[in-house]
């Protein structure tokens, strides 16, 4: 029992201790008493602990009441629960792994199974483990095979029969599993809600450091048990056990791991009853992977007339005769001389490779410890890595699955991409058509510089039509149709839900916010319901307030500038004429000559050019446009409803690993030890 010492801004001393215990004495003043003198040790902390076991300070008062001894130790000795250092009562060699492991579960929690974790974190604490073995009987009488098979692997053939031996012969009248551990028949066990516990003076038990859980195989009581490999495995190596539930009276399971298991089943119910939940699974290793394998073991009691009869003894699965082995022990416990039909009729049982399984661990002959870390231990605690593994593999997979299972499929993007390939190289012929009957058309023809004087006011006016009536005007409507199957396919769902609310008028009044909300969607103009780029419809109104008016104004410009020099060197003409009185009429013609072809040269010259590079930007423009509508498309049926795995449940799987890879890497500094376990062998 372990209390919490309340501090005190002075200590009071022995003699005021003395003092207050017989004078005022209540139950619950001895703490109080030894908390006083506990403050005058030294120690790095200010709070102190009352424990009865492994005391720093020590003092005995005896009063006119009582008598007692208090046992001190301070607060810096005691391992926190959630601590990352391991218990100080953990073996050196296996305090980094014990780290390692504990670790683990903390970060590893949702992967992890975490009974068979705590199971492997026990066995660490000392150097000398007990392993649990589970004798889970299949079927309706699989509790008294599993029993039946208990006696015969645990009795002592030269002793007389014990009253558990007795015991085990009979079924369970409870329905609660049993354990069996290594000790007195007559020691008195504490009550267990989960299993009844049974003392057993036997020398397996004992000399490989055993204890055996003897249940059933509940089926029932997952829905995947007999569907999932893993789910079996699951079930067999943590068995639950029924409990009820004492506010509702409902029955509940708690789960109770073991390091190894014996499947156990009788007859040819047994052998029909694991024909069953194996049919599921694959025949050669029962859906057991990795270190598993050498922790399951299925023991099918079977008749068998001689020893020459086929086995398995290295596979998953062992015939073997339960009746026949505890003839042969009753035969040799009744007389010493039938050593020999006890012996045939053991080796028939092959009950041995039962025993081999059980006792797997080789012992040090001399200490009876296990060399270094204990195989049994090192394979449960690789195999619930590998549990953790393919856990963690299992939800990436499932994540993924989600993620796929929610977007848009390959195949169709692959048809909207061909669509858009296909949508862009007619948008681009027509351009180039169109642009072309555009400007052979009449109205166009009419802007030219020889026309120019009296058709400049209709440059606008062309312009306009050729930009109104012939640009891209087709690749626009089939654009309409593309977008419609690309919102039909899914691509457009996150611009426009049912969700997002229409604009209200001081939203479109804000043209920042606008701005930014048409920059923000790439080219898609997410206040209309059509949902499609109208960049072309944009870029349109663009060309005709800004190259048609400069067009216009280019015309004019030049048409007032040719005027303007006819008129000058028409006038220098008239000078010559009359500052010559007549004479100069030829020079004065040929000035005035001059200055309107030089003009008029001019002018076509310039217009032309004008024209020219109008009508080449324009068709820049449709260019620009076609490519950028494309890209914004190519963007959408790329990116677009994919779905995309949670970061947080990459780092989950990334931290998980990593523990992982650090618990391997402590695991593997305990692997030195394999060469002195090749000499030392198997314990027999």
């Amino acid at each position: 029992m372990l209390l919490r010492v309340p501090l005190a801004r002075k200590p009071l001393s022995p003699k005021t201790c003395a003092r207050l215990v017989p004078s005022v004495y209540t139950p619950s003043s001895t703490w109080r008493l030894g908390s006083s003198i506990a403050r005058k040790q030294p120690s790095a902390v200010a709070s102190t602990r009352l424990v009865h076991e492994q005391p720093l300070a020590r003092t005995t008062i005896t009063s006119s009441y009582t008598s007692y001894r208090t046992h001190i130790r301070h607060a810096t000795n005691l391992a926190s629960r959630t601590a990352i250092n391991p218990s100080s009562n953990v073996p050196a060699k296996h305090q980094q792994l014990y780290a390692s492991l504990d670790r683990l579960k903390d970060i590893a929690s949702d992967y992890v199974n975490q009974s068979r974790l705590q199971l492997a974190l026990k066995g660490l604490e000392t150097s000398r483990p007990t392993v649990r073995i589970g004798l889970l009987g299949l079927g309706q009488d699989g509790d008294v095979a599993a029993r039946k098979l208990a006696r015969v692997l645990l009795a002592d053939a030269l002793g007389d029969e014990g009253q558990w031996e007795k015991l085990l012969q009979q079924p369970s009248q409870d329905g609660k599993p049993l354990l069996l551990r290594y000790g007195a028949e007559d020691d008195i066990l504490p009550t267990n809600p989960l299993v009844n516990e049974l003392n057993i003076p036997s020398r397996v038990l004992e000399k490989n450091n055993l204890e055996i859980l003897i249940t059933t195989l509940n089926t029932a009581s997952g829905p995947n048990i007999t569907a999932d490999p893993s789910g079996l495995a699951e079930a067999i190596l943590v068995p639950p056990l029924q409990t009820p539930v004492a506010s509702s009276g409902r029955t509940g399971f708690v789960r109770y791991p073991v390091h190894k298991a014996i499947v156990v089943g009788e007859g040819i119910q047994g052998c029909l009853d694991f024909g069953r939940i194996s049919t599921a699974l694959e025949a050669s290793t029962l859906g057991v992977s990795g270190g598993e394998q050498g922790l399951i073991q299925v023991a099918l009691s079977v008749p068998r007339d001689s020893p020459r009869t086929q086995t398995n003894d290295t596979g998953l699965i062992s015939p073997i005769d339960i009746d026949q082995a505890g003839v042969a022990l009753d035969l040799f416990r009744q007389d010493v001389a039938n050593s020999a039909i006890f012996n045939t009729k053991w080796q028939a049982s092959n009950i041995q490779s039962i025993i081999k399984f059980l006792a797997s661990d080789p012992m040090d002959p001399i200490t009876g410890d296990a060399v270094g870390l204990r195989p049994t231990l090192e394979s449960h605690i690789r195999s619930t890595l590998d549990s953790a593994a393919d856990a963690i593999a299992l939800s990436e997979r499932t994540a993924n699955k989600a993620v796929i299972s929610n977007s848009i499929p390959d195949q169709k993007r692959q048809e909207i991409s061909q669509a858009i390939s296909a949508w862009a190289q007619h948008a681009h012929t027509d351009l180039q058509v169109s642009l072309a009957n555009a400007l052979e058309s009449r109205s166009w023809r009419r802007t030219t510089w020889s026309r120019l004087l009296w058709r400049v006011d209709d440059v606008g006016v062309a312009a306009e039509e050729v930009l109104r009536s012939h640009w891209l005007l087709d690749a626009e409507s089939t654009l309409a149709f593309l977008a419609g199957r690309i919102e039909q396919a899914g691509f457009f769902g996150k611009f426009f839900s049912d969700t997002i609310r229409d604009p209200t008028p001081a939203d479109l009044l804000n043209t920042h916010a606008l701005n930014a909300k048409v920059v923000e969607t790439g080219g898609i103009d997410i206040f209309h319901t059509r949902p499609w780029p109208l960049a072309i419809h944009f870029t349109r109104q663009k060309l005709l307030h800004t190259l048609v008016p400069a067009l216009q104004s280019r015309a004019q410009s030049l048409l007032a500038q040719s005027l303007t020099t006819i008129s000058a060197t028409s006038a220098l003409g008239v000078w010559v004429y009359v500052a010559s009185s007549g004479s100069m009429l030829a020079e004065a013609g040929a000035v005035a000559a001059l200055g309107l072809v030089w003009t008029l040269r001019r002018l076509q010259k310039k217009w032309e050019a004008e024209r020219e590079g109008w009508e080449a930007e324009v068709r820049e423009h449709g260019r620009v446009v076609l490519s950028e509508v494309e890209d914004v498309l190519r963007s959408v049926v790329r990116s677009n409803e994919r779905g995309v795995l949670r970061q947080t449940d990459l780092e989950d799987w990334e931290r998980a690993r990593g523990a992982l890879r650090e618990v391997k890497k402590a695991l593997g500094d305990v692997e030195h030890v394999e060469e002195k376990v090749q000499e030392i062998g198997v314990a027999k």
